[in-house]
Formats: structure tokens, sequence, C-alpha cells
């Protein structure tokens, strides 16, 4: 085995490893990110710094608030002020919604609202799965206020 970075000879129990799993809710581009079998010493200085940033990353997006588009009355006096975001084929329904949480949570909101969902059937011969989709509009919102409305409405 060699070090990916520095192409340094490594053991197996010395040899460090990272996959696009490692970061499967992002969505740089492969390239971008460090893939491969790294020495402790490469490890250290580039992939967890990357992995501890998209791991805070991925905290943040558990804590984002949503709201689907049917739940109008809920959130009808937030002010929607950006673009809606997408993302595109999704595995599952929470694969996707986690995924657009996590765009959300790294442009700074803490809210999507109008949030639709939809899947598109895909039939290879005898095998078909659900290709997932999702849209909505990230917003900021105080966390007190929403926490004060789920009281209200348990």
């Amino acid at each position: 085995l060699q070090c990916t970075q520095c192409s340094e000879p490594l053991c197996k129990k010395c040899a460090q490893f990272s996959s696009l799993e490692n970061f499967s809710l992002s969505d740089a581009k492969p390239e971008t990110l460090p893939v491969g079998t790294f020495c402790s010493s490469c490890n250290d200085s580039q992939v967890s710094e990357q992995l501890d940033a998209y791991t805070e990353q991925a905290e943040k997006a558990r804590d984002v608030f949503i709201y689907y588009k049917a739940q109008s009355k809920e959130n009808r006096f937030i002010h929607r002020k950006e673009k809606p975001i997408k993302v595109k084929d999704g595995q599952d329904r929470d694969e996707t919604l986690m995924r657009l949480a996590f765009i959300a949570a790294r442009m700074n909101f803490n809210c999507i609202v109008d949030v639709e969902l939809t899947s598109t059937k895909q039939i290879n011969g005898g095998y078909q799965k659900a290709i997932w989709q999702a849209v909505g509009i990230p917003v900021n919102v105080d966390p007190k206020r929403i926490q004060a409305q789920l009281k209200v409405t348990e």
C-alpha cells in the first residue's frame, strides 16, 4: 500500500482509508474530496480536517427544521427570500431530506419551508427502484418560536 498524497509505502496496520461514503451527504465534486489510502501524517493534515468539517455540517443538518408544502398554515408568516434549493437522484426519502438539510446548513440556514418530495419509478428489466427528488426554500427562524409552536400543537 502507498499513501495517495505523499506516495510513502505503508503497512496495512498503519494505513488509514477514506472513501466517498464518508462524505455521502456532500454534493462536492469527488475530485476535491480526500479519497484513498493515507499515512497518519497526511491523514492528520488533510483528511481529518475535511472529515471534521463535514461531520460538523452533518450535525447542523440534523437540527434543521423541515416544513412540508402541506404545512403552509404553520409557516405562512416566514419570509421566503432565498431561491429554492434542489436535490436530485436520492436513493431514499430520508437520505434525500438529509442532503437537502445539509445544503441548507452549509448555507447557514436553520429551516427549510415548502418542501416537496417526489419519487419516480425506474424500471430496469425485472428490477425497479425509486429515484427521489426534493425542493425547498431555506430560511432562518428563531428556534425558540419553533419550539413554542411545537408545544402548542401537541
